[in-house]
């Protein structure tokens, strides 16, 4: 058995889909009810990872099938389509994990009865349609629609459910803003394969709305949760938020009080597992200048044309730009200043090659407008590559002293940052230090203790 072929068809880093919905509702039920089902937490818990990942091994083998994985793919290999695994045994796979949804699914009707055994059923039957039978919803323009009822409003309805049996409207809110959140993820990933898919006639929403209608319709995605936040807040008795410049925005916008808010912010370790000796990109080993890692998304306030505008100045001074995003329009450049010799596009990149690109890059350059935290500029730091940033509030309370700082609209201050810092080998070392040290600043595993403590917390006083 091929351990690795079988993550990889399953995709287990997609399960924070299916995890963090069970996880609200039993804080939901908890914080509004004072009730927890333990037993039936961990089973709702076990029976949605098992759904999605029996969704995804369907998916991985069905695909293969109808010809929608080709060599035209962008993002994440399939198993099935690289002769891996056979699509036969994929398909095992993923009834295994649907027998395994279902016998979870026994313990719970047991204890929340007929509603839950609608749910579960819809849930496996829907996992499997995803992709399978004679009209499958991926293939339609409801695969969005499908994630935000089942990943969002069913999972975190379900789970509260099962602890209050009641179904009240603070886990309709939050599951409807989880739900959004996550057709959000499902339209960009649907976006970026267009081609494909059309090719062997799917009909998604990307397909469907065009890419203009696309672009609105996932700033819609993205942003419709947010509405929901005051009423969700007023109800909570804690309030998580990664950053100080976070918690200003949720007292401003009335989200709720500055007393309920606790700082729990993201941490650095996950960069410090990736292996750059690993790297299989080859663009890494035709690079012969000092280069600028850039982030390529076109979303507006990532501000990545005040970067890519300095591209002249830049190759005048033998500085090169590498930018990192999907190849799909939604997240590379297209302006004429972008289309340089000098500006090179690396499309989808995996960790280790991300790695590999951190450590041989003269900088990050990341010129915000605004941010709730700034993850890649910690994930720089942790790898020992020095931080060009904006000013932004956010980024400011990551990187400290470690980072140089440029007014996001300063498309002269990026160059002479940039260039400058290129001259200056020993401030770059200096700087690589500093950042490796700022970055232990901000560990996951603290932030999960902080979580815990604030549970226990809660628990001690209800």
């Amino acid at each position: 058995m091929n351990l690795s072929s079988w993550l990889m068809a399953a995709r287990p880093r997609t399960l924070s889909l299916s995890i963090t919905p069970v996880a609200v509702g039993t804080a939901l039920a908890w914080a509004v009810d004072s009730q927890i089902h333990g037993p039936a937490v961990l089973a709702a818990l076990l029976g949605s990872m098992c759904i999605q990942l029996g969704t995804n091994l369907h998916n991985d083998a069905v695909d293969s099938e109808r010809g929608g994985d080709g060599p035209d793919r962008v993002g994440p290999p399939r198993v099935t389509a690289l002769g891996l695994l056979s699509g036969r045994n994929v398909k095992r796979g993923a009834a295994a994990c649907f027998a395994l949804a279902a016998l979870m699914g026994l313990y719970l009707v047991a204890v929340g009865g007929w509603p839950i055994l609608l749910l579960g059923t819809l849930s496996i039957v829907s996992g499997w349609a995803y992709t399978g039978g004679p009209w499958p919803i991926a293939y339609t323009p409801l695969g969005e629609l499908f994630v935000i009822a089942f990943f969002g409003v069913g999972a975190v309805g379900g789970t509260y459910w099962l602890c209050t049996a009641e179904l009240g409207a603070p886990a309709l809110e939050a599951g409807l803003a989880l739900g959004l959140l996550t057709g959000a993820v499902l339209l960009v990933n649907n976006f970026r394969d267009v081609e494909a898919d059309a090719r062997v006639g799917r009909r998604t929403l990307a397909i469907v709305a065009g890419p203009q209608r696309t672009a609105y319709i996932f700033a819609g995605l993205m942003l419709a949760p947010y509405t929901l936040l005051p009423l969700i807040g007023r109800r909570a008795v804690r309030v998580a938020t990664v950053s100080q410049f976070s918690a200003s925005m949720l007292v401003r916008y009335d989200v709720c009080e500055r007393e309920k808010i606790f700082i729990a912010p993201n941490g650095h370790e996950h960069a410090l597992r990736w292996d750059a000796s690993k790297a299989q990109l080859s663009l890494i080993n035709s690079l012969r200048r000092p280069y600028v890692l850039l982030l390529g998304s076109s979303a507006k306030h990532k501000n990545v044309g005040v970067v890519l505008a300095q591209a002249e100045a830049l190759d005048a001074s033998g500085v090169d730009i590498v930018v990192v995003g999907s190849a799909s329009n939604i997240f590379s450049a297209t302006a004429p200043e972008s289309q340089r010799p000098n500006v090179h596009y690396a499309g989808y990149v995996g960790d280790d090659d991300l790695a590999a690109l951190y450590e041989g890059a003269l900088c990050l350059a990341f010129p915000s407008i605004t941010e709730g935290f700034g993850i890649p500029p910690l994930e720089a730091m942790a790898r020992g590559c020095p931080v060009i940033s904006s000013n932004a509030p956010s980024l400011v309370e990551v990187g400290g002293d470690a980072v140089i700082y440029v007014e996001p609209d300063r498309g002269d201050g990026w160059h002479d940052a940039i260039v400058g810092l290129s001259k200056n080998a020993e401030r770059r070392a200096e700087m690589s230090a500093q950042g490796r040290k700022r970055a232990t600043l901000f560990s996951w595993r603290r932030s999960a203790q902080r979580y815990v403590d604030e549970i226990l917390s809660l628990h001690k006083t209800a």
